[in-house]
């Protein structure tokens, strides 16, 4: 066992206090014995980080009887590959480890299969109180006889889950995935981001269930199967969940809801469903089932093949800017909506549908039987040259819902699934309008190192860009403006070149510095803003000036 100071995996963890060790013990790992006494050697010094590789591949047994593979987790502790940990397999009964309150995790680039426990949590417990963040990392034929196949979490403090793979793991709530909110913890940061769920199955949430303020953003979710309700996702609890530019493909549920079931509390703030790309061929009922709470459904594609609908709701829905088509089936009654007589769906504008169930009865609204998509080897519903759907949408921000006085968004966020900027002038009549759907038709040529430059705002004094393309298909983009209590206030962040555009999705501020000899290094603050991005029309943004857009953090 190899030990050696560094600091580098456990920066990973969210910025909270519990979580940032002074410095970082690190340990090499070869053995099953080893990486338990490293764990209990960072159980008995909690305040210290400790990391572990684990440098080949170990089968685990169950450790002293506890229903888990490893002893607690009650420090600051990361855990990264190159190995991988396997466990018992179906009725081994046991989990890999639980997260002890004031415990915090993080995962790096480690494979964990084959772990099945009794009670919740067949690879990993999160208990209230504690901390996990899991990176570039695989869960794989696990499964829990409770909730949550792979992870199950209550009342964490944090949990981040980006960049990882879950596959074939079981459950009854949650076959991937179950993340449950305790009522005191209004500060949680629950995060699901750029991972795949695929073949996970469960009673409800075949991949996901999900509780309270959740972000579930740009997931690939495939042929995950609920028994009941929530093929793909069951969402309940107090509202205030978005679920934004995922792909649904082949998800199933015998009951309602074949990509989501959204069940939220009365009087609860909505789910927001934006930039959504759904294909729903397997599906045997409805692609959202909404009973209760609400949905401000934005920019989404949503494509039926057989006898099903897009959404059934008795609860409100607020539609802006949606692709929901039943091509080629011949149309039926209520095929692409149903709202039971409740009078549920609420139009703002920019959709278009092959029939008139969704209520769509804005001006700018279109019932067409061609609304001209296509779908890409990725599995997106891109669209085609002659798509209604080219710059059909908002051009600037919108208030979403009844109260004129709230926060107003971009409708179509700031960048589409498949990763390029929107807004985008894709008729080139000069101004910058979403498309409706989930995919943004690219309205100019691709960009290069001649973009990198200063440019201004001439219609805002005080506010622009620094851009530098360095290669490699990103890019550094610093961007000035001034703060909401006044004063200027500098954002910098690293993002990728795609199609005409640059995208950063997360930009990056600073706080807590103060001028002069009382400048201390240590009070300054790292925090994420949001994502923007920069579009440009053509190569010389002096004949047609580009677009700059932002969204802001969903913890900010």
């Amino acid at each position: 066992m190899t030990v050696v100071l560094a600091l580098n995996l456990l920066a990973m963890l969210p910025p909270t206090a519990a979580a940032q060790p002074a410095s970082t013990v690190r340990i090499s790992v070869n053995t099953v014995q080893g990486l338990r006494e490293a764990i209990a050697q960072s159980n008995l010094n909690p305040a210290q980080g400790f990391e572990i590789s684990v440098a080949t591949n170990l089968t685990l047994t169950e450790f002293n009887d506890s229903g888990a593979a490893l002893p607690p987790i009650r420090g600051i502790l990361g855990l990264t590959g190159p190995g991988s940990l396997a466990g018992g397999g179906p009725g081994s009964g046991f989990r890999l480890l639980t997260i002890e309150a004031g415990g915090a995790l993080a995962l790096n680039s480690i494979m964990l299969t084959n772990f099945h426990a009794n009670g919740d949590g067949g690879v990993i417990r999160a208990e209230p109180g504690s901390e996990f963040s899991i990176f570039f990392s695989s869960f794989t034929h696990s499964g829990a006889s409770g909730a949550g196949g792979a992870i199950y979490a209550t009342g964490a403090l944090s949990a981040e889950i980006d960049s990882a793979r879950f596959e074939h793991c079981t459950a009854m709530r949650g076959g991937a995935v179950a993340l449950l909110s305790a009522q005191t913890q209004s500060s949680q940061v629950l995060t699901i981001g750029s991972s795949d769920f695929l073949h996970n199955s469960a009673g409800s949430g075949g991949a996901l269930y999900l509780e309270g303020s959740v972000n579930v953003e740009e997931n690939r979710f495939v042929s995950n199967m609920a028994t009941t309700l929530g093929g793909a996702i069951d969402l309940r609890g107090s509202g205030g969940a978005a679920i934004i530019a995922n792909r649904f493909d082949g998800n199933r549920a015998s009951v309602f809801g074949c990509a989501a079931n959204i069940d939220l509390a009365a009087q609860s703030q909505p789910a927001r469903l934006i930039g959504n790309s759904v294909m729903g061929a397997d599906c045997d009922n409805v692609l959202f089932e909404n009973p209760s709470g609400g949905i401000y459904y934005l920019h989404n594609t949503a494509v039926v093949s057989r006898d099903n609908r897009v959404i059934d709701s008795t609860a409100r829905v607020v539609q802006r800017g949606n692709i929901s088509s039943a091509e080629p089936q011949p149309r039926r009654p209520k095929l692409l909506c149903a709202d039971f007589g409740s009078g549920a769906f609420q139009s703002q504008g920019g959709n278009i549908a092959t029939d008139a169930s969704c209520v769509l009865d804005h001006p700018t609204d279109l019932i067409t039987e061609a609304p001209g998509l296509q779908p890409t080897a990725e599995g997106l519903l891109a669209l085609t040259t002659t798509s209604p759907a080219i710059d059909r949408g908002a051009a600037g921000l919108v208030s979403i819902g009844d109260d004129p006085d709230s926060a107003q968004i971009l409708p179509c966020s700031y960048r589409d699934g498949r990763g390029l900027g929107r807004p985008q002038d894709g008729n080139g009549d000069g101004i910058f309008e979403c498309d409706s759907g989930a995919w943004e038709w690219q309205g100019g040529p691709d960009i290069g190192a001649a973009q990198s430059g200063i440019y201004y705002d001439p219609l805002r004094s005080g506010e622009g860009h620094f851009l530098e393309l360095i290669g490699d298909g990103r890019a550094v983009l610093s961007t000035f403006s001034y703060g909401p209590e006044g004063g200027m206030a500098w954002f910098i962040g690293v993002g990728q070149v795609v199609g005409n555009s640059v995208v950063v999705d997360a930009l990056l501020s600073t706080r807590g510095g103060v001028f002069g000899a009382a400048f201390d290094e240590t009070a300054i603050e790292r925090f994420d803003v949001g994502g923007a991005s920069l579009v440009f029309p053509t190569c010389q943004a002096t004949d047609r000036p580009g677009h700059f857009a932002f969204g802001h953090a969903a913890n900010n």
